[in-house]
């Protein structure tokens, strides 16, 4: 979701609960904006529901946070699409990420996105000419992409679903095991389009969490270090849902701080 002036505007997608009893996926089939000029109390059609856009590898729209009312982006607003390397777009178990990027004044006019479409970085206004800006096979998540002008970095917070042994694992496939496994995966560039790099990880956590959300307003510690280039600390809030074996946890809204020591040397590459 991002603000935009006096609005509120989101991705919606379409979908089924998976197609492919070998790999069941959840299928994002169509996608479309929505608009809210009354801070969430009614909504809007911006693109129509069969528009031609959101489709596909596309299907799935997600707006890069850029701080309050996208003052960070310099007038761009930036889309991330999920989707696996068949052409098809899916809520859990994606192999890429794609960009594309539309001036503020045109975010609601869908012919005038323009795609990634490789290092340069190069644009092209044709959808099938994108190239992806990070690839993990069978392991991203519709996920949280946040620019921190504190750190000068965009933050992406990837959540991937795994068995036991720590392979990709879709949430819906049979047979359904009673505790789900997630590996958390936090990355860092200095361009939406990257290069991506990961900082974090943690391959068993919070007993099957998912859609992991960076929350820019609640950030508990306005003291951080300033640029990626010396130490100190710096703290990210997170909010994220479940399905654990506690059933206090089942689609519940949950907090986690994470705090981060900055340190240039030991950034991996991905």
């Amino acid at each position: 979701m991002m603000a935009l002036d006096d609005s509120l505007i989101t991705g919606v997608s379409c979908m089924d609960y998976g197609d492919d009893p070998e790999f069941n996926r959840q299928h994002n089939l169509a996608g479309f904006l929505i608009e809210s000029r009354d801070r969430g109390a009614s909504w809007t059609n911006v693109t129509p529901v069969d528009n031609q856009l959101f489709t596909g590898r596309f299907s799935a729209p997600l707006f890069v946070a850029c701080g309050q009312g996208n003052q960070d982006c310099n007038g761009m607003v930036y889309v991330m699409f999920a989707a696996g390397f068949d052409g098809a777009a899916y809520w859990c178990a994606n192999d890429a990420y794609y960009l594309a990027r539309v001036l503020e004044r045109n975010v609601r006019d869908a012919t005038m996105y323009e795609w990634y479409a490789g290092p340069g970085p190069l644009w092209a206004t044709d959808p099938a000419e994108a190239s992806p800006v990070f690839e993990f096979e069978n392991m991203l998540g519709e996920n949280s992409v946040s620019y921190d002008a504190s750190v000068g970095r965009y933050i992406m917070a990837n959540y991937g679903f795994v068995d036991s042994a720590g392979r990709p694992r879709p949430w819906h496939q049979a047979p359904i095991p009673s505790v789900h496994r997630t590996q958390l995966l936090l990355l860092e560039a200095p361009e939406p389009w990257g290069p991506w790099r990961w900082m974090y990880r943690d391959d068993d956590w919070q007993h099957g969490s998912y859609t992991p959300n960076l929350a820019q307003g609640f950030n508990p510690n306005p003291t951080r270090a300033q640029g990626m280039g010396g130490g100190g600390s710096w703290e990210l809030v997170m909010l994220s849902s479940c399905i654990g074996p506690d059933k206090g946890c089942r689609y519940t809204l949950n907090y986690q701080t994470i705090h981060l020591e900055l340190n240039r040397t030991r950034v991996r590459e991905s």
